[in-house]
């Protein structure tokens, strides 16, 4: 593990947290979020990207003010509040963390054979990228069309890559080279 993994899981522990501070209203972003996902990725790599970001400010306004007031409607437990929030957290952490893993510059080497992350970086974040286990992760999401092609994924893994491909990656990144 390397000090972007860390990172990383500083990230998803600190939007854990911030679900579970915000109860049922970290559980509505969350799920919000996972819903709304694709098609705010869809909307960013058109031209029309500052849409993109206006309308999922605007969503993510909208469902944390209604989460607020649902907070306030439901009675239950503040433990079961507490979890579901988590829960919340957790999936706008995860989320965002295979967002990030799956978004780095891609490259090719003096093989013309595909990098990920790209070699163009400086040394310093490119050996902490190379390194990372979340970026290899990534890497697999981002490729798997061309690592399933060549037989380099196998198994339950492959098919939870390929969903996740699905999922996360609009197009083929690599043909944008």
């Amino acid at each position: 593990m390397t000090w972007f993994d860390f990172l990383l899981m500083a990230f998803l522990a600190s939007l854990i947290v911030l679900g579970i501070k915000r109860q049922l209203g970290g559980l509505l972003v969350g799920v919000g979020a996972v819903l709304i996902f694709r098609i705010f990725v869809a909307m960013s790599t058109t031209e029309i990207k500052a849409v993109a970001i206006a309308f999922a400010l605007i969503a993510g306004l909208f469902l944390g003010l209604f989460g607020l007031r649902l907070n306030k409607a439901v009675n239950a437990p503040e433990i079961l509040k507490n979890i579901l929030g988590g829960i919340g957290g957790a999936l706008v952490g995860v989320l965002m963390l295979l967002s990030i893993v799956t978004s780095l510059p891609l490259g090719k080497n003096i093989n013309q054979q595909y990098v990920y992350p790209s070699l163009n970086l400086k040394p310093v974040v490119r050996s902490a990228l190379q390194e990372s286990y979340f970026v290899d992760i990534g890497r697999n999401i981002l490729l798997y069309p061309l690592l399933e092609n060549n037989k380099q994924l196998t198994g339950s893994s492959a098919q939870i890559y390929k969903v996740l491909h699905k999922f996360i990656v609009i197009g083929k990144p690599w043909e944008r080279l």
